[in-house]
């Protein structure tokens, strides 16, 4: 498995997250009111664009190397579908 940032959405709206390679969580946004925030976020905290289409964004990272940004969807199911 390989370091990522996530754009989460959830119940109270998006907060974007560094999972690193051993799948611990080590940094989270306070929640936000869209998915552009939380990729702005994650483009603060990198100090590069998000760039590609839809679901299929990377952002670069030092050294030259790459990260992939996941869209998770935690929003609870209405009508339990």
């Amino acid at each position: 498995m390989s370091a990522r940032f996530e754009l989460v959405h959830t119940d109270a709206g998006w907060h974007a997250r560094f999972i690193a390679a051993n799948g611990e969580p080590v940094w989270s946004t306070e929640v936000l009111t869209s998915r552009d925030g939380a990729i702005h976020a994650v483009e603060l905290m990198t100090e590069t664009p998000v760039y590609g289409h839809a679901d299929d964004l990377m952002v670069s990272r030092k050294r030259g190397s790459t990260a992939e940004v996941r869209t998770v969807d935690t929003r609870t199911p209405v009508n339990g579908t």
